[in-house]
């Protein structure tokens, strides 16, 4: 074959930063050779296969190159994947070669996108461009094939309990089966007393009398528990968890890389998927029914007492900033000094009316007032 161009583009790409492009530049710069290119200028990126075409910094690369290189006209990759992983996203690279008139190679497939005569004269091959389409394809199917087959192996692990990835739930351990070889779950047995304890503690309160989460997480400091029971966010979360029973199905929202990672923004942004997890049996479900419908009562809308009625609590709204004003109760000087106050002022947004209050006994008073006159027109009306 005639040497007619001597100068090319070695294009690799490998998805991760742990991933190593060079045995690929070694391979196609050896392929190169036999087409008669001395002369490479090598591109070589991390970045996933999946990102749009204005994403992919490595095919940015090759048409700066070639718009700056107007003699190379030549560009390796070792497969069509190297490319793109997205069937639309490779054709859109293929236009631009074939706009371009620039010569792709293929190595494994031992494609060439253009036909050369050997005197540097490209014409469109039409048997190519099957070709390519079908790779191109295959490409796409391929991965999705692997994600599912990923997806599905991941569930059935999960139900099984033998996979758990993130954060270890508090009052397990992570131990390697000597068989598989996998990593299972087995509960920490000075832990599982801890929490027995405390779920207990909450259902039956202390010396008779009900508690709050509160005074559960004053309890356990006091019984020198581990620190993870030192939060109250903690201790209210490990009430609700019902992996401690053996099993859970879990709602997890996480970012859709397609959105995200991609670029295409009419996806959606988040996915939410369901996993049902298997955990070894750390107490009874019988204890955990009974805390859970305690929660439920304590959080009840339901008035449990009369100490505090408030009436336009959600009901009147902060003329600053439009939120919901909700009663604060306290005694100053040994007298009451109840108010209506802004939600807000507690968050990083704070509301300008966040100092300022409104006194509950006035506001309340106008509203029995409205109620004595108007409020038997109202019924029969």
């Amino acid at each position: 074959m005639a040497k007619t161009h001597k100068e090319c583009i070695i294009l690799s790409r490998v998805s991760t930063q742990t991933q190593d492009y060079s045995p690929q530049e070694t391979d196609l710069k050896e392929y190169a050779r036999t087409f008669g290119y001395t002369d490479f200028h090598c591109i070589s990126t991390k970045e996933s296969g999946y990102k749009v075409i204005d994403g992919k910094e490595g095919f940015r690369e090759v048409m700066d190159y070639v718009k700056e290189h107007p003699t190379c006209k030549a560009v390796f990759v070792t497969e069509i994947s190297r490319l793109a992983r997205r069937q639309a996203i490779i054709q859109t690279i293929k236009d631009w070669f074939i706009k371009n008139k620039i010569q792709l190679y293929i190595k494994d497939i031992a494609f060439q996108l253009f036909k050369d005569d050997g005197n540097g004269n490209l014409t469109q091959d039409m048997s190519a461009d099957i070709v390519f389409a079908v790779f191109a394809s295959m490409t796409e199917s391929e991965m999705k094939v692997k994600k599912q087959r990923f997806s599905r192996a991941k569930k059935d692990l999960q139900a099984r309990g033998l996979s758990h990835t993130g954060k270890v739930l508090f009052g397990y351990a992570k131990e390697q089966e000597e068989n598989t070889k996998r990593k299972k779950l087995v509960i920490v047995p000075e832990l599982q007393q801890q929490i027995i304890d405390v779920m207990t503690t909450y259902v039956n309160g202390i010396n008779g009398r009900s508690i709050g989460i509160k005074e559960l997480t004053l309890y356990a400091i006091e019984k020198g528990y581990h620190e993870y029971f030192h939060s109250r966010r903690n201790v209210n979360k490990l009430l609700k968890e019902e992996g401690y029973t053996g099993e859970k199905v879990t709602n997890n929202k996480h970012k859709n890389a397609e959105y995200w990672e991609y670029g295409e923004t009419d996806k959606e942004k988040y996915i939410v998927t369901q996993n049902l997890i298997r955990y070894p049996i750390l107490l009874d479900k019988s204890l955990f029914e009974q805390v859970q419908a305690k929660l439920r009562n304590s959080n009840t809308n339901v008035d449990r007492e009369r100490e505090h009625i408030t009436i336009l609590s959600r009901l009147i709204k902060c003329n600053c900033c439009g939120n919901y004003l909700s009663g604060s109760y306290r005694i100053r000087e040994g007298r009451a000094a109840h108010t209506y106050r802004c939600t807000r002022r507690n968050t990083v947004h704070n509301c300008n009316n966040a100092n300022k209050s409104y006194s509950m006994p006035i506001l309340d008073a106008v509203v029995w007032e409205f109620l004595k006159t108007f409020g038997q027109d109202l019924l029969v009306a």
